[in-house]
């Protein structure tokens, strides 16, 4: 009952309400106050969860190193020239950014273009002393970019050509310095194959090679980020280039202690049955090498650049090996323990890293070599198809 005497005016108006409201409108009233109460408690538990959520993954980065026992066992190199981490107004631009005409991605090592997100068109801009134009041109859904970027301090030209071949050239300046001679590096990625980085100044010219561009910056470190570190830092939306080796590094010296799932012995076999006389063993050797998946890239990769030269392999193991590669390219963007599989097994990724390697790991790397090299009684349970 409510005490009308104590407050008439909001007795009356509270009787006038509880006359006039019918019990479906009471009844949508409390209906409607328990939903709002129910999305406040759920924005409530989304917050706490979120806050929950970020600081235990920036817990989990921080102690992943310590937790793999590596610790500071493996400092990164010293490098000079730019830091491809940081980002330079100079060559600053949303051209190849997640929002820009093209979009690029790395993929078992190498960049190449994300083929459905591009906009066929040209754009330039001329601010600030930084020129920069880009045009985008496609056959039948199969895009081409030529992108050029001017400052005081480069001239940088990136040209990709039908999504395969990818060439940047770059011409660095004397930063000041009257006496030193501009520096002209050229970066060629076909498709597949090696990879090559040439450097040319004054009289003097050089030249590495590697199988994926951690290769070829591991050779030349500071070379590579003084002249494509932030073009790469951009073209992998922020993360640089450098940042990704070293974590790379981190993951394939964790991915040695992993159980040895296939032999260079198996895959050698297997290649051979590749060009065997019986459909069926072709067929098998065929399939075992697809199951082996990524810890088999780098073996047949060689084996194929090798074969280039010495005619090691007919036509028909030359084609298998191909489409068995193009079975193995991955559809997503790499990231370090994808990459520690294709590398692990690589004899020149472990040569360019030898020196930043503790004992301890230089004793590891050679008994998982040493593994690698033979078959041994517990790798029969690896999948295979049986070739009758």
């Amino acid at each position: 009952m409510l005490d009308s005497s104590a407050c008439p005016m909001r007795a009356g108006l509270c009787v006038h309400r509880i006359n006039t409201a019918s019990p479906k409108q009471r009844l949508g009233t409390q209906t409607g106050f328990m939903m709002m109460w129910r999305l406040l408690i759920a924005l409530i538990g989304l917050s706490i969860t979120g806050v929950n959520s970020v600081a235990q993954s920036d817990q989990t980065v921080r102690e992943t190193p310590q937790a793999e026992g590596l610790g500071l066992e493996c400092p990164p190199p010293e490098i000079g020239g730019q830091d491809s981490t940081k980002t330079d107004p100079d060559v600053h631009a949303g051209y190849l950014g997640p929002s820009g005409v093209v979009r690029f991605q790395m993929i078992q090592g190498r960049i190449c273009l994300d083929t459905p997100r591009h906009r066929k068109g040209s754009q330039s801009s001329d601010e600030n002393g930084v020129y920069e134009s880009v045009a985008v041109t496609a056959k039948r859904g199969v895009p081409s970019v030529h992108y050029i970027s001017k400052n005081k301090r480069q001239h940088l030209t990136l040209s990709v050509q039908d999504a395969r071949l990818m060439q940047i050239e770059s011409t660095v300046f004397g930063h000041g310095n009257s006496h030193r001679q501009p520096q002209r590096c050229v970066l060629t990625q076909p498709e597949s194959g090696t990879i090559t980085l040439s450097s040319t100044s004054g009289s003097q010219s050089h030249q590495w090679t590697g199988s994926t561009l951690i290769h070829v910056r591991g050779l030349q470190p500071r070379l590579f980020d003084e002249h494509f570190g932030i073009l790469m830092t951009r073209m992998l939306h922020g993360q640089s280039l450098k940042d990704l080796s070293e974590k790379t590094a981190v993951a394939t010296l964790v991915e040695l202690r992993s159980p040895m799932r296939v032999t260079e012995a198996e895959i050698d076999q297997w290649i051979a049955g590749l060009g065997s006389d019986h459909r069926k063993r072709r067929i098998a050797s065929q399939q075992n090498l697809i199951n082996a998946g990524t810890l088999a890239v780098s073996t047949l990769q060689r084996r194929l650049d090798a074969a280039s030269d010495k005619r090691d392999l007919d036509v028909e193991q030359v084609v298998r090996i191909n489409h068995i590669l193009k079975k193995l390219r991955s559809r997503f963007p790499d990231r370090p323990r994808s990459l520690a599989k294709l590398l692990v097994n690589d004899p020149s990724y472990w040569s360019m890293l030898s020196g930043r390697m503790t004992p301890q790991q230089h004793q590891l790397l050679a008994s998982r070599q040493q593994d690698f090299g033979k078959r041994s009684p517990a790798q029969q349970s690896f999948v295979r198809v049986a070739e009758r």
